[in-house]
């Protein structure tokens, strides 16, 4: 299966519409049909967006080792600084605020 296949999986096994993930990633519903059917490549920024839409992995979307879809202990939490809802253990980085992540005390630090 290669990287367009593995979106739209990936999408569809969350239940999730193309036009509600273009909303989340804030993307025209045309790019992601685009993605999905091979006529264009998300850039490294649209796809790190797709994953955390999405809760999968980069890992597992390239195939990459034995990685699953990211199955979180804890729903989310929210960021003391931005209110950011972070649901990834892999995010190191908060995407809004730009501070570090720090998941043994749940909040940026």
């Amino acid at each position: 299966m290669n990287i367009n296949e593995k979106i739209r999986q990936a999408r569809i096994d969350a239940g999730v519409t193309q036009t509600e993930l273009a909303e989340r990633i804030g993307v025209y519903q045309k790019d992601v049909s685009r993605w999905e059917n091979g006529e264009r490549t998300p850039s490294l920024e649209a796809f790190a967006k797709i994953c955390r839409a999405l809760n999968v992995s980069a890992d597992a979307l390239l195939e990459i080792g034995n990685s699953k879809v990211v199955e979180n202990e804890l729903d989310s939490y929210s960021c003391t600084e931005c209110g950011y809802n972070a649901v990834h253990y892999d995010d190191e980085i908060c995407p809004k605020c730009g501070r570090k992540l720090d998941w043994s005390i749940l909040e940026c630090q």
